[in-house]
């Protein structure tokens, strides 16, 4: 990771260690970020995420880029994903983990970065437009084995 980048995030950690008044309530009235393996992010990661859109669409369902490739639909060339941070450490038997060692940085994307794999890439819409345009419309299932994770998106995709 670049300097850039993790003066950005130090930033970013520090803002939302104390954060002003105005920056809690309004973070506070966005809610949580789904995944698209159909959790939630932390109230932490999720707050991080708004921060790191810079006027961009307001993320809605997240996930990392292999998470993505699973659930049938591929990162569009050239999206910047957003930074959060997950725990390493041991876990118990249903693989949650019971306690963490350290945290490293990961990066997800929002759904409005991605396509159905196979189609083909459009022309990126501003964030406002990007907002307006979400309808969810059901669309065929992809081919790949199923699992609890695979299902859990497979009828509806963002146009």
């Amino acid at each position: 990771m670049d300097q850039a980048k993790k003066d950005r995030l130090n930033q970013i950690r520090r803002q939302l260690a104390n954060p002003t008044p105005d920056l809690k309530a309004e973070l506070e009235s966005r809610g949580m970020i789904a995944t698209v393996e159909g959790r939630t992010l932390s109230l932490k990661n999720s707050h991080m995420v708004y921060m790191q859109r810079n006027g961009g669409a307001v993320p809605t369902v997240v996930g990392g880029f292999k998470q993505w490739k699973a659930a049938g639909r591929q990162v569009q060339k050239g999206q910047h994903g957003y930074a959060i941070l997950f725990p390493i450490g041991d876990k118990n038997d249903n693989g949650d983990i019971t306690s963490a060692d350290r945290f490293y940085c990961g990066t997800v994307f929002d759904i409005t970065q991605t396509a159905p794999i196979g189609e083909q890439p459009t022309a990126q819409a501003s964030p406002d437009e990007q907002t307006e345009q979400r309808k969810p419309e059901p669309v065929q299932t992809h081919t790949q084995p199923e699992n609890d994770t695979d299902n859990i998106m497979k009828d509806w995709r963002i146009v």
